[in-house]
């Protein structure tokens, strides 16, 4: 018996030596002839042992484990409420052994303060966690808090916030301390491509551009010492695309100089917007012409914009010049001034079904408008322009002559997408003109026009749009001023200026399908009229309207500018005759 006794003890200081000294673990292994008569737990004020030994796999009457004894040190602290590893000591207890597991609890936790958070409350980011005030602090609860609090962030946009350090301080508090990822600057980075699609060369990148650093950045609401939020970047990057010089426009962020600091990277790729040209045509209505066009766009790198085009020959002799300041002040004012002279003859006015045709105008004019924004969608315009009307023969025309001095105001939501070719978003205008009176000319009268455009998308590449026009005017309103229908941009299928009155009503709706590149096609329907008396006036596109359908083609040029060059085969339903339209840029 006694010899049993000795064995046993021996055994047993192998295991604890084992267990106490992970180096020799390796050296006693398996099972031993001792029995296990009694587990226990030491060092528990906080836990509950019977959740300690429910993880516990060696069990009263089971022969002693060395590897199972391991094993179920790993479960014990795997619990993650303790704050070093724990212990198994050995001792003779009623024939067999006695295994005590010894655990060291992590601290109660006093209180839960987070540092470096401002996005969101105290309240807010404790409702994400698992651990509270007045419980142990377990450091699986404590992973899984930390792995909410930045998914929370992320799922919000907030995607270079991280939780960067969690640890008890003397007072026992819980010290969450969070980078929420602020920018420490905002960089421009420009993309240039090399080659032709067949030869491309990798895409460099550049510090310098055309374009200043400025004009991108101050697009931007998101500023320096801003957080970082993904969500809130993409109306600014909108708003950058929208200015029509890039071809493509992204950002990266790369690491600020101090943690918790990022450096916002915008990333473009710069597109032409200088373009010149010259050319010739012919019509039955204007004979031969020739012209001559220049526009920049983004002259100087400034987002300027100068466009001077010159109509010569033929029944036409014309020249405009315009000017655009997309920036005045710091409000974001910007001031557009435009001056031209037209010369026309054979002009073919609609007045009341009188046609009037075979005489000469020329048009002499200027104006100058100014824009403020009032929100991220929305400006206003206040605009005044002089024009001078001179009609010959004189005897015969008088009445279609003379001179206006006008201002108009105008407020204008614009959400679309992209605004030189939109897939999605809206947009509305309204404009009151006022003429004459205090500013002087032949004529004293108001217009009001209403405008209204939407763009769904149906799948990749198709899209719905619609645009509806009203236009109402009173007083003494002269020929050269009314709302005129018919031709390439108002109603297809017709004349030019084919229908004209002091009121109006215009319906444009077309499917626009992407083919391939640069190439997309449209069907559409137009219908509308105009008319000398609001009584007269029909707001449903029916038989009391002039209507037409067509399909067309819509070819992007780089070389021409942002939009695509348009022909548009469209039939007029009551004069049962087709025509076919030029023009540039999409109609609406």
């Amino acid at each position: 018996m006694r010899g049993r006794s000795i064995t046993m003890v021996a055994a047993m200081i192998a295991l604890t030596a084992a267990l106490w000294t992970p180096a020799l673990a390796q050296d006693v292994t398996g099972e031993s002839d001792v029995i296990i008569t009694k587990i226990e737990v030491s060092g528990a004020f906080e836990v509950d042992e019977d959740e300690i030994l429910a993880v516990v796999e060696s069990a009263v009457g089971s022969k002693l484990s060395t590897e199972t004894l391991q094993d179920d040190l790993q479960r014990v602290f795997d619990l993650g409420y303790f704050s070093e590893d724990v212990k198994a000591s050995l001792a003779e207890f009623q024939g067999g052994a006695r295994v005590t597991f010894r655990v060291t609890e992590n601290p109660v936790i006093n209180a839960v303060i987070f540092e470096g958070a401002s996005v969101y409350t105290e309240a807010q980011l404790g409702e994400l966690m698992r651990a509270k005030r007045n419980t142990i602090l377990n450091s699986n609860n404590l992973r899984t808090d930390v792995e909410a609090i930045e998914n929370k962030y992320i799922g919000d946009g907030y995607i270079a916030a991280r939780v960067i350090d969690a640890r008890i301080d003397a007072a026992k508090n819980l010290n969450i301390v969070i980078s929420e990822g602020v920018i420490q600057a905002i960089k421009v980075a420009y993309v240039v491509v090399a080659g032709d699609d067949l030869n491309a060369e990798e895409p460099s990148v550049s510090d310098a551009g055309k374009t200043k650093d400025y004009v991108i950045t101050r697009e931007m609401k998101i500023k320096p010492g801003d957080i970082y939020n993904k969500n809130n970047l993409g109306r600014d990057l909108q708003k950058i695309y929208n200015l029509g010089f890039f071809d493509d426009v992204h950002t990266r962020v790369d690491p600020g100089d101090s943690p918790g600091h990022i450096i916002l990277v915008v990333e473009v790729e710069e597109g032409k917007t200088g373009s010149a040209g010259f050319g010739a045509g012919y019509s039955s209505n204007t004979g031969i012409t020739g012209f001559l066009t220049y526009s920049e766009r983004n002259l100087k790198g400034k987002a300027r914009r100068i466009d001077a085009k010159t109509e010569f020959g033929g029944k036409r002799d014309s020249f405009e010049l315009g000017y655009f300041e997309p920036w005045l002040d710091k409000k974001k004012t910007s001031g557009e001034v435009n001056v031209y002279s037209t010369y026309r003859e054979n002009l073919r006015y609609g007045l009341s079904g009188l046609i009037t045709e075979d005489y000469e105008e020329i048009r002499r004019g200027f104006n100058m408008t100014f824009g403020r924004p009032i929100s991220d969608y929305t400006r206003v315009f206040l605009g005044y322009k002089i024009e001078n009307v001179a009609v010959r023969p004189t005897e015969l025309y008088s009445y279609l002559d003379g001179s206006s001095r006008s201002v108009t105001g105008t407020i204008r939501t614009d959400t679309r997408d992209y605004i030189f070719n939109p897939t999605k978003g809206r947009y509305d205008s309204a404009s009151l003109e006022l003429n004459g009176g205090l500013l002087g000319g032949d004529y004293d009268y108001e217009k009001l026009t209403l405008e209204g455009r939407r763009y769904f998308p149906i799948r990749k590449n198709h899209t719905i749009c619609g645009r509806v026009m009203i236009g109402l005017g009173q007083g003494g309103i002269p020929r050269f001023d009314y709302f005129d229908l018919g031709g390439v941009n108002t109603l297809r299928g017709y004349d030019e200026y084919q229908f004209g009155g002091t009121k109006m009503i215009l319906y444009n709706l077309e499917y626009r399908i992407g083919l391939s590149g640069n190439l997309s096609a449209a069907l559409f329907a137009d219908a509308g009229n105009a008319w000398m008396d609001a009584s007269d006036m029909k707001f449903l596109p029916g038989s009391e309207m002039h209507r037409s359908y067509g399909v067309g083609l819509r070819l992007k040029i780089p070389a021409l500018g942002t939009g695509p060059v348009r022909l548009d085969y469209a039939i007029a339903v009551e004069e049962k005759d087709s025509k076919l339209h030029f023009g540039f840029g999409h109609m609406f």
